[in-house]
């Protein structure tokens, strides 16, 4: 089976400001750990981060990759635990 979704730079951008909310840190705190640039999260608004970048950022955040890319909407949760239930949202094609 192949799951295909239509991810969303702006998205991504949203859903790691939504994170950095909750738990109360700054872009500037979540990018000097990870060890990108400050603005790196503006260049999110308008193309995807590269997967390693959205796993570290991911850890940093203590939420899935997939909440990130809008794969589910609970941030502890992958996608992939959907798979033969309720897919929230990601839809299945056949290959």
């Amino acid at each position: 089976m192949f799951v295909k979704n239509n991810y969303n730079p702006t998205t991504v951008a949203m859903r790691i400001k939504t994170m950095l909310k909750s738990n109360k840190k700054t872009q500037k705190e979540l990018f000097t750990a990870i060890g990108m640039a400050v603005n790196t999260l503006d260049n999110y608004k308008k193309s995807m981060p590269k997967s390693d970048n959205l796993a570290f950022i991911a850890d940093y955040l203590g939420c899935s990759v997939d909440y990130l890319l809008g794969r589910t909407d609970n941030p502890n949760i992958s996608a992939g635990a959907y798979i033969g239930g309720d897919n929230n949202g990601v839809q299945a094609i056949k290959s």
